[in-house]
């Protein structure tokens, strides 16, 4: 390289030093008039690389002396701070190589990108964790986009319903709910897919949707009020899914009633369940 050799030119060259009377601090060197125009030319590349953050890379190709250092006083300086700035340069982009890779490893991240798997059953386990990292999201970030993905057998209706609440809660605070089927959205993971600004399901996912499952022990009067109550639950999940859907509730209470009613991400789409196909 030119600045390699403009610098052993420098070095090879010094000035008469007066020992008897050295002064504390040699002075900078200036280009002398026997100076070539190749050693003048290098040393000014050397300091604009040195000033120049770009240059880091540059610098760690600079040659330096090998063996012991010279017995010249002004060589031994100048090889010293050659080498002391080219090792704090090699920390320095050690240091910056590590913070991108940092940076990388956290946009990588899927939480970086606010997008949650919910890949279990619905029950207040699976509910509380969820609500709890979409919260987090949503203070370190008011308004960003958030997703999450469903591949759930479905589970309790009254935990999917808090959860179903807490989604519609984020869109009227300003963000962007995207709620994506992958695999299988099953009963009560069905309805939670409704509560998603955009709805999104892979094209080789399912929907299962069928009537609510009821298990009740004790007096007939008390079987009775439980009976009453898991049909309200009814009501209600048969209204959100008839929310956005070109069927109405009666429709789809009929379609649902006494079996699995499995669809398919295309019978799901044209049905108004979801809104576009990955």
């Amino acid at each position: 390289m030119v600045a390699d050799r403009s610098i052993c030119t420098v070095m090879s060259r010094p000035a008469p030093v007066n020992r008897a009377a050295a002064p504390a601090r040699t002075p900078k060197r200036r280009a002398a008039p026997g100076d070539t125009l190749e050693a003048v030319n290098g040393a000014k590349a050397v300091e604009a690389v040195v000033s120049s953050p770009v240059g880091f890379r540059s610098l760690l190709d600079i040659a330096l002396p090998v063996g012991a250092p010279p017995e010249n006083l002004m060589e031994q300086r100048a090889w010293a701070e050659l080498r002391k700035l080219q090792l704090e340069t090699e920390r320095t982009v050690l240091e910056l190589e590590a913070m991108r890779r940092v940076e990388r490893d956290r946009a990588a991240d899927p939480r970086a990108a606010h997008v949650y798997t919910f890949y279990s059953g619905v029950d207040a386990e699976s509910v509380q964790q969820c609500m709890a990292e979409l919260g987090t999201w949503s203070r370190r970030g008011p308004g960003s986009e958030i997703t999450v993905i469903f591949n759930s057998p479905g589970g309790s209706v009254l935990d999917g319903l808090a959860l179903f609440d807490y989604l519609h809660q984020l869109r009227a605070v300003g963000h962007l709910v995207t709620t994506m089927a992958l695999g299988r959205a099953a009963s009560m993971g069905a309805v939670l897919l409704q509560a998603g600004s955009r709805r999104v399901m892979g094209r080789n996912a399912f929907l299962l949707i069928h009537e609510v499952s009821h298990q009740s022990v004790g007096k007939v009067s008390e079987m009775e009020d439980s009976v009453g109550f898991t049909k309200r639950l009814q009501q209600r999940l048969l209204a959100i899914l008839a929310e956005r859907s070109t069927l109405n509730e009666r429709e789809i209470q009929r379609r649902w009633a006494r079996k699995e009613w499995w669809l398919d991400a295309e019978e799901a789409l044209a049905l108004g369940l979801a809104d576009e196909l990955l």
